[in-house]
């Protein structure tokens, strides 16, 4: 008999463990908030234009930065190719195209998307503007698709990959 109550205690054990996994490995998985949070290298920066045509404006080359506080601040940087161009004795202008903000930031979980606040940008039009970002990931490899906005040359929405740097 008490065999029997060992064999179906342990059973019991068994399943409430099978059970208790799966709800242990979704209490684990962090929320977009928490994932975020670092710094992260791009690997790729384009703008898509509304019109279905890739406009690389930065160059093969570009070279930028997402930092993600656990404050809710951030700092976006994206540095292009040099270009003949812009050229200039003085070494504080840029002889690329810059983009450079940081400000606040906040997350909508449900949406997956960052809402950014600009409080300091190398342009000052954009000082004081929101944007957004929908934004999916994959382990250490991050997806951000921004907010619409429009120049001169009509409507696009920035793209980029970027990759948590260790």
């Amino acid at each position: 008999m008490n065999r029997h109550i060992t064999l179906a205690l342990g059973t019991i054990a068994l399943l409430g463990l099978g059970v208790a996994l799966p709800g242990a490995a979704f209490a684990q998985q962090k929320t977009l908030k928490e994932a975020i949070v670092g710094t992260w290298t791009m690997t790729s920066v384009y703008e898509q234009r509304e019109d279905g045509k890739r406009n690389d404006p930065f160059g093969a080359g570009a070279k930028g930065q997402y930092v993600f506080g656990t404050d809710g601040s951030y700092t976006l940087t994206i540095i292009g190719e040099p270009r003949a161009d812009m050229k200039s004795d003085n070494p504080r202008r840029p002889d690329a195209y810059v983009v450079v903000t940081s400000g606040r930031y906040t997350v909508d979980e449900a949406k997956k998307t960052i809402m950014y606040k600009v409080e300091r940008a190398g342009n000052s039009m954009r000082i004081g503007t929101d944007s957004s970002d929908v934004v999916s990931m994959s382990g250490d490899v991050a997806s951000f698709v921004g907010s619409s906005r429009k120049d001169q040359d009509g409507t696009f929405s920035p793209h980029s990959e970027a990759k948590r740097s260790k």
